[in-house]
């Protein structure tokens, strides 16, 4: 009986230090454009000082700035501002309670039209910023400079498709996995695409004269706090002694 009680008591003791607390998960992510790099190709196509500050903006635009004459194939009509591309960050808040073995939360987001008549640059760079806070279950600030590879197909077919390269960009400087206290992990980031696009590891794809928008998730992990594999450790060791003491008693 009193092996039984010690069993249990050491198996509820190794539980209780090994559970995750119930914590939310919140904060907030913002990004800005911070320059541009251009290659090659025409000067016209390219962002002007009307389309982002020194100071970075939160939207840019490329591709022609005139509407083009249409292919004499062209049957149907399409407005002027289809022929220039705009990617936007998004200023976010997230909020997800940490419940379970495995949180996946949704923190960032870039929209990306992508302009189907648009005669720019096959390859060009935008440089950016994302910053990142978080105020639970631990309060810190962070921020990751990256840059945004474009590559165009620059054809008027809309089943083709345009990139952009994520250059840079890991874990907004974490230095993941990071510690969030009470019992999780923030393990690292993934990605993912809505809308007319696709992601593969870092290229991400948008059909033309179609939107979508990559998510960036956090993922989260529930581990044991390390006074879990002691305490079973202990109580094991204690009912093996107890057990030889019995044994060498009788």
């Amino acid at each position: 009986m009193i092996f039984r009680h010690l069993a249990v008591g050491a198996t509820a003791l190794t539980l209780m230090a090994g559970s995750a607390t119930a914590a939310t998960f919140e904060g907030s992510t913002a990004g800005l454009f911070l320059g541009f790099n251009f290659f090659d190709g025409d000067s016209a196509s390219r962002p002007t000082a009307s389309d982002c500050t020194t100071a970075g903006c939160k939207s840019v635009s490329w591709g022609n700035l005139e509407e083009p004459d249409a292919p004499t194939t062209l049957t149907r009509t399409r407005p002027a501002s289809s022929d220039r591309s705009v990617m936007t960050f998004r200023d976010t808040d997230f909020s997800a309670d940490l419940e379970g073995d495995k949180v996946k939360v949704d923190v960032a987001y870039i929209d990306w039209y992508n302009a189907e008549w648009s005669n720019f640059d096959d390859l060009f760079e935008l440089n950016a910023e994302f910053e990142f806070g978080m105020t639970s279950p631990a309060s810190l600030t962070s921020f990751d400079l990256f840059t945004l590879v474009i590559g165009t197909t620059g054809n008027d077919s809309a089943s083709n498709d345009d990139t952009a390269t994520l250059a840079g960009f890991e874990d907004f400087r974490l230095g993941t996995p990071l510690n969030l206290t009470r019992g999780y992990v923030l393990s690292g980031f993934s990605f993912s695409v809505l809308g007319d696009g696709g992601v593969d590891g870092d290229v991400w794809s948008t059909q033309e004269n179609r939107s979508s928008t990559l998510v960036i998730s956090a993922h989260i992990e529930a581990v044991p706090l390390p006074a879990a594999g002691w305490l079973l450790i202990a109580g094991v060791g204690g009912l093996a002694a107890m057990k030889r003491r019995r044994k060498n008693a009788s």
